[in-house]
């Protein structure tokens, strides 16, 4: 016997359908005796488990020569059910009934029938049995099928648990060297940088220890909180530029490009000057482009400007060229 897993579904309106397809051995027919049955456990549908009994010569003396499946579910709720047994394309109904411990399906073609509809192929039998049940009485509430609102994990809230003892290397930030406790595998994941200082033989992999004198406490930390998924707010134009030459020193290409973008929409008459300097510098083309539109946009404000002076002249070349 081949068969198929069944197909399961809950349907919206509280209905529960099955489709299950299996393959008997056309010579079992004649060769199994009256009253012998071959059960065949099919799956769980909705907590209910159900499967088939098959008698390839009758259940019963008076049932000889037919083919008998019985459908069982095992359960102790009343249900309304309908099936149907396909044969060769041929549907039969079947004939149900119900007690008090389980619910079975009758079915019973006999062998001649089966030969005459041409359901042996190549010694084999195909049958498929579909299955439709619900519960009398049973309330179905749409509102549970409706999706729950978006959820997300952040970066932060997987490591913070596990953070303080995972930690095996520290930044040593400035003249005051504050210690910012890091995991070197974690930061060899966010920067190549990083990765080839821990798995060389540098100072740095054989003590755990990365000294940062150009840098201040407070923009690695604010690097290292957004590589923690923290959302990066209420900073300055001025401690945002100190992040992004962070990020461009050890290449954290992630920060980088993303605060490059944060920082081509944010541009202001206040910010632009610094904003542009920090362009030009280091030859971020689209960040150009967007302070050349800007300066377009500002043109006679932004030559009025005495702070103009102190650009680059190429820059301003470039922005009013364009």
């Amino acid at each position: 016997m081949e068969s198929r897993l069944p197909n399961n579904r809950e349907t919206r309106d509280g209905t529960f359908e099955t489709q299950y397809t299996t393959t008997l051995v056309a010579s079992k027919l004649e060769v199994e005796r009256n009253g012998e049955s071959i059960i065949h456990p099919v799956g769980r549908i909705n907590g209910i488990f159900w499967w088939l009994y098959f008698y390839y010569n009758g259940d019963a003396p008076q049932n000889k020569g037919s083919l008998i499946v019985k459908l069982f579910y095992d359960t102790t709720e009343s249900l309304n059910v309908d099936a149907k047994f396909t044969v060769k394309d041929k549907t039969l109904p079947f004939r149900f009934r119900y007690s008090k411990k389980n619910f079975f399906g009758l079915i019973k073609i006999t062998h001649q029938e089966l030969r005459d509809m041409g359901a042996i192929v190549d010694n084999k039998i195909e049958i498929v049995i579909d299955a439709t049940f619900t519960v009398p009485g049973t309330v179905v509430d749409a509102e549970q099928f409706r999706p729950l609102p978006p959820a997300s994990v952040l970066t932060h809230e997987l490591l913070d648990a596990n953070r303080t003892h995972l930690n095996d290397a520290v930044f040593v930030v400035g003249e005051n060297k504050e210690e910012i406790t890091v995991n070197r595998a974690f930061l060899s994941l966010i920067s190549p940088v990083f990765e080839a200082m821990f798995s060389n033989k540098t100072k740095e992999a054989a003590t755990g220890r990365i000294d940062v004198i150009d840098f201040d406490y407070e923009t690695v930390k604010d690097v290292l909180d957004i590589c923690y998924g923290y959302t990066y707010k209420d900073k300055t134009t001025l401690e945002t530029l100190d992040v992004l030459r962070f990020s461009d020193k050890y290449e954290i290409i992630g920060v980088f490009n993303k605060l490059n973008t944060h920082l081509g929409d944010s541009i202001n008459e206040y910010n632009f000057f610094h904003i542009v300097k920090y362009a030009w510098m280091y030859e971020l083309e689209q960040l150009k482009s967007k302070c050349r539109f800007f300066f377009k946009q500002n043109e006679d404000k932004i030559r009025k400007n005495t702070e103009l002076d102190n650009v680059a002249p190429e820059a301003v070349q470039d922005m009013t060229s364009n």
